[in-house]
């Protein structure tokens, strides 16, 4: 069963933390083709990731340390944020992809 699959069963029944969680995991791993039936969902585009997992940041700031500029445009299509800082460095995205070397991502996170 592919990842979308797998995701569409249990999604229905899905608590909202468990729905940011995924958000956040596929921002983390490079997973884009999950962003639209999570934000469908109810997952915030713009929003923080769950407590445990990378909550001081957005998926904007994922997408960036991904390294996938395809995750970066699928996240930006969808409407995220260019404006939103971390919680931890107060950095917006640009600064991330800058701080990790990903100039390629440069253009797309500010």
């Amino acid at each position: 069963m592919g990842d979308s699959a797998a995701l569409a069963a249990v999604l229905p029944d899905a608590a909202a933390d468990a729905v940011a969680g995924a958000f956040a995991a596929a921002a983390i791993n490079a997973r884009s083709v999950l962003f639209a039936p999570l934000a469908a969902a109810g997952a915030r585009i713009a929003g923080f990731g769950p407590d445990g997992l990378h909550a001081h940041a957005t998926a904007r700031h994922q997408t960036v340390a991904s390294g996938s500029l395809a995750t970066v445009n699928a996240l930006l299509a969808l409407g995220a944020r260019r404006d939103v800082r971390d919680r931890v460095h107060e950095a917006k995205a640009i600064s991330r992809a800058a701080h990790l070397g990903a100039a390629e991502l440069d253009w797309a996170a500010h």
